[in-house]
């Protein structure tokens, strides 16, 4: 009689769907925060000042 697996599998796909869905929040903040350092630098260009992108 093989041994019953069933519940490893299901505890790795939740910690797998656990770590995507925690890259996907740090992709979407990290994109969040590129796109306003983006917008200060363009609005900052335009009065001559450069702005700090940190």
């Amino acid at each position: 009689m093989p041994p019953s697996n069933a519940g490893y599998y299901e505890a790795a796909y939740a910690v797998a769907a656990i770590v995507y869905a925690v890259y996907a929040v740090t992709l979407w903040r990290r994109r969040a925060r590129v796109r306003a350092a983006l917008r200060r630098a363009e609005g900052a260009g335009a009065s001559g000042n450069p702005a700090p992108l940190s």
